[in-house]
């Protein structure tokens, strides 16, 4: 399992900073991460998992094809507020609505939601995991202890490819 996540991951560096249009390809490699995550962490209580977008951002769409082709048991859903985070395991947060960070940890307080964050460094700040491009490669940082915090287990191959911060 591991070897096949460093395989997607390898991949993906490899090849972006070689795309014709990096933004949309980007969000494809993003939605791919966040459909693989589901593989690597596990919910109590969680059979069917639901992944919410927040914000304007191009991975709904590619998250929406990932889970059309390959899983029945992945909803995804847009989520134009606050108010329509509930039922979510995942919350994918766009760049757009990181001024949010804080109200949604708040909102998700004890709830096993993993945050993860198109905004490099929000896992500093409390979210779950945040992408970043270094050397064209895009790359992840994972904080464990907020993770554990929210009654997620992480499986252990996840963290020797991500960058640990604390936060």
């Amino acid at each position: 399992m591991k070897s096949v996540l460093l395989i997607l991951l390898w991949m993906a560096g490899s090849v972006l900073g070689t795309l014709a249009n990096p933004a949309n390809d980007l969000s494809k490699y993003q939605a791919l991460f966040i459909y693989k995550f589901t593989e690597y962490f596990e919910w109590d209580q969680a059979q069917n998992l639901t992944i919410g977008v927040f914000g304007n951002t191009r991975v709904i769409g590619e998250l929406e094809q990932f889970v059309a082709k390959r899983d029945n048991r992945i909803t995804v859903k847009k989520i134009a507020g606050l108010e329509d985070i509930s039922d979510c395991q995942i919350i994918f947060l766009a760049d757009d609505q990181q001024r949010n960070l804080e109200l949604l940890l708040e909102k998700t307080q004890g709830d096993a939601v993993l945050i993860v964050t198109e905004t490099p460094d929000l896992a500093q700040q409390g979210a779950g995991i945040s992408f970043y491009v270094e050397n064209d490669r895009l790359k992840f940082q994972l904080n464990v202890e907020s993770i554990e915090a929210r009654k997620i287990r992480i499986n252990s191959s996840i963290r020797g490819i991500a960058t640990v911060v604390r936060g």
